[in-house]
C-alpha cells in the first residue's frame, strides 16, 4: 500500500524533480510496506469474535480460571481435613466375629483390669487332665461360645464412655457345675472423664477446632484469590480497551501525517516549498507507521491476556478469539468518604478474615499446650448389671446321681440381668505426674511466641490495609483530576492544529509546526485516554483495597457445608 497519493504535476516540472519525487515516493512506499509485513501477524485470518463486557468478562474468569481452579482444591483439602478431624469424635459399634481376639478393646474395662475371657464373638473346646479332684471329672472338658456387642464414643469435652454387652454359654462335664449348660451375659456401662491434663474442649477437641479454623482461612485464602483474579481481568479489560481505543490514535495519526504528506507534496509541485519539506513529511509518516505496528502488536498482547484469564481454550475460537470489549471507560464524579472506606475494608477484606483465623488458631494452641502442662487424672466408672441362667442340675446328695433337670436357658439368664439384682459398681482414678516436664513447657512456650506473632501480624495488616485505602481513595481523586485536565489539553491540541493547518495553506507556517502540533494532537489524545483508563484502573485498585469486587458482580462464595456450591448471581 503506498505511504500517499502521487498528484498531476504540471507540464513545466523539470524531469529533475519528477524523478526525485518518483523516488522518493517509491522509498517511502518501500519502508512502509516493510513496515507492515512485520507488524502483520503470519497466517493471519479472520477469527471468531467475542463482545465482552467487563461483568461477562469477570464471570467467565470466575468460572474458568485456572489459578482459581488450584487454588479451589486447597479449600477441599481442608474441608476433607475437618471432617477427618470430626471423625474422632464418631461413635464406634463393635461387633464380634468368628475368631475375634478375646481382649475388651475398651480402655474404660481396661482401668478395672476386665479384658479377660471371650471378646466379640468366638468359640472355644477345651479339654485338660484332672490334676485335682476339685476338677470334677478325671477329664475336664469344657465347649464355650461368647459374643460381644460394643458401643463406644469419645465426646469433644474429653468424656469417654463405653456401653457393651457380653453374653457367653458354657457346656462343662464338672460335677460341680449347677447349671449345665450354663448361660451368663453382662450388660455393663463404663466412663473415663479426665480432671487435668485432656479435660474440655480446648484438650480434647484441639485437633477438630484448628482444623475448623483451617477451613476458615482456607475459604478466606480462596476468596482473596478469586479478588486478585477479578482485579487482574479488570485491568486487563481496561489495557484492551486502551489498546484498542489507542490504535485509533494511532491510526488517525497516520492519517493527518498522510495529509500533511499530500498538502506538502502539492506545494512542492506547484514550487512553494523546497522538495526537503516533502521528505520531512515522508519521515513522520514513516514514523507513525511505526508506532501503529507498535499499537497494533500491543493490542494483540493485550487480548492474549485476557484470553489466558479467561481460558482460552475455552473460548469459540480459542486463542484466536477476537475479543471486542464494549464496555467504556467512564469517568463519573467521584466523592470518597476515606474513614468510611477504611472501616469497610477492615470489615470485609478476606486477609483480615485469614489473619484473624491464624490468630484463633495460635489461641487454640496456646490454650492445648497449656492443658498439657498439667498432670493427668482421670476419674473411671463402671456400672454393671449381670445375669445367669441354664439347666438346672438335680442330685442324690454329693456327688450323687442326677435325679432332676429344671429346664432353663438364655431368657433366665436376661431376666437376671434386667431385674437389677446383681448390680455391680467401681469408681477409681488414674494419676500419671511427669518427672521434668520440658517437653510440654517447651510447646507451651512456643504456642504462645507464635500467638504473639500471629498478633503482630494482624496489627502489620490492619495497618497495611488502611495505607493502601488511603492511597487508593486518593489515586482515585487524582485520576478523575487527570481526566479533565488531560481532556482540555487534547481540545487545545486540537484548535492549535486547525490554526496551523490554516495558516499553513495560505503560506504563513512551515511544514515543521504543523507536523509539531500533529504530534502534540496525538500525544494529547493518548494521554486523555490513558487519564481515563488510570481511573478506571484506580476505581478496581480501591475495590480490591476495600474488598468489594465480589459484591460489585455478584460472585458468592459457598461455605463448606453448603452443596450448592460457589456461584455467579
Amino acid at each position: 500500500m503506498p505511504a500517499c497519493q502521487g498528484v498531476n504535476r504540471p507540464p513545466q516540472e523539470s524531469q529533475e524533480v519528477k524523478h526525485s519525487h518518483s523516488t522518493r515516493r517509491a522509498r517511502t512506499a518501500a519502508i512502509a510496506l516493510g513496515l507492515l509485513l512485520v507488524g502483520a501477524p503470519v497466517g493471519a485470518q479472520e477469527s471468531t469474535g467475542l463482545d465482552l463486557t467487563l461483568a461477562e468478562a469477570a464471570r467467565l474468569a470466575f468460572e474458568r480460571n485456572l489459578d482459581i481452579r488450584v487454588i479451589a482444591y486447597d479449600r477441599s483439602a481442608s474441608a476433607a481435613r475437618e471432617t477427618a478431624a470430626r471423625g474422632r469424635f464418631e461413635p464406634l459399634l463393635f461387633v464380634g466375629l468368628p475368631g475375634a481376639s478375646s481382649v475388651n478393646p475398651f480402655p474404660g474395662g481396661a482401668a478395672f483390669g476386665a479384658g479377660s475371657g471371650f471378646g466379640g464373638l468366638g468359640f472355644a473346646d477345651i479339654k485338660t487332665p484332672a490334676s485335682t479332684a476339685l476338677a470334677g471329672a478325671d477329664v475336664s472338658t469344657n465347649q464355650s461360645v461368647a459374643g460381644l456387642i460394643d458401643f463406644q464414643q469419645t465426646l469433644p469435652f474429653g468424656l469417654r464412655y463405653d456401653v457393651s454387652y457380653n453374653v457367653g454359654r458354657t457346656e462343662t462335664n464338672s460335677i460341680f457345675q449347677s447349671l449345665n449348660p450354663s448361660w451368663d451375659n453382662t450388660l455393663a456401662i463404663s466412663v473415663v472423664q479426665p480432671l487435668l491434663n485432656g479435660r474440655g474442649e480446648a484438650a480434647a477437641a484441639a485437633e477438630l477446632r484448628l482444623a475448623r479454623v483451617n477451613t476458615r482461612a482456607s475459604r478466606a485464602t480462596f476468596r482473596a484469590q478469586v479478588e486478585e483474579v477479578l482485579l487482574q481481568v479488570e485491568r486487563a479489560y481496561w489495557e484492551l480497551v486502551f489498546a484498542e481505543r489507542d490504535l485509533e490514535v494511532k491510526t488517525s495519526s497516520l492519517e493527518l501525517a498522510r495529509e500533511q504528506l499530500s498538502r506538502t507534496e502539492a506545494q512542492v509541485e506547484v514550487g512553494v516549498m523546497a522538495p526537503i519539506e516533502a521528505t520531512q513529511a515522508e519521515v513522520q509518516v514513516a514514523a507513525r507507521e511505526t508506532d501503529l505496528i507498535v499499537a497494533r502488536n500491543n493490542l494483540a498482547n493485550s487480548e492474549d491476556t485476557m484470553r489466558a484469564l479467561l481460558r482460552a481454550e475455552s473460548l469459540p475460537n480459542g486463542w484466536e478469539t477476537a475479543l471486542r470489549p464494549s464496555d467504556a471507560p467512564v469517568v463519573e464524579a467521584t466523592s470518597l468518604d476515606t474513614p468510611a472506606l477504611v472501616r469497610a475494608a477492615l470489615e470485609r477484606r478476606a486477609e483480615m478474615a485469614r489473619g484473624d483465623a491464624d490468630l484463633e488458631a495460635r489461641g487454640v494452641e496456646v490454650a492445648a499446650t497449656d492443658n498439657g502442662l498439667q498432670p493427668r487424672l482421670d476419674l473411671v466408672a463402671q456400672l454393671s448389671t449381670n445375669g445367669v441362667g441354664g439347666d438346672l442340675i438335680v442330685r442324690d446328695g454329693f456327688p450323687g446321681e442326677i435325679v432332676d433337670v429344671v429346664p432353663g436357658g438364655y431368657g433366665d439368664a436376661l431376666d437376671q440381668m434386667f431385674s437389677l439384682d446383681f448390680v455391680s459398681w467401681r469408681l477409681g482414678a488414674n494419676v500419671t505426674i511427669p518427672i521434668g516436664n520440658s517437653g510440654a513447657e517447651g510447646n507451651h512456650a512456643e504456642a504462645m511466641i507464635g500467638r504473639d506473632r500471629a498478633q503482630a501480624d494482624l496489627q502489620r495488616l490492619t495497618q497495611q490495609i488502611t495505607l493502601e485505602v488511603r492511597r487508593f481513595a486518593r489515586g482515585v481523586e487524582a485520576a478523575a483530576e487527570a481526566v479533565e485536565s488531560t481532556r482540555k489539553t487534547r481540545e487545545l491540541a486540537e484548535q492549535q492544529l486547525s490554526i496551523e493547518v490554516d495558516r499553513f495553506d495560505v503560506g504563513m507556517s512551515t511544514n515543521f509546526e504543523v507536523l509539531r502540533f500533529q504530534e502534540d494532537l496525538a500525544a494529547s489524545r493518548s494521554q486523555e485516554l490513558r487519564a481515563m483508563i488510570e481511573y478506571r484502573l484506580a476505581l478496581a485498585e480501591l475495590g480490591r483495597a476495600t474488598g468489594d469486587l465480589l459484591d460489585k458482580y455478584n460472585i458468592r462464595i459457598a461455605s463448606t457445608d453448603e452443596t450448592e456450591g460457589d456461584s455467579t448471581e
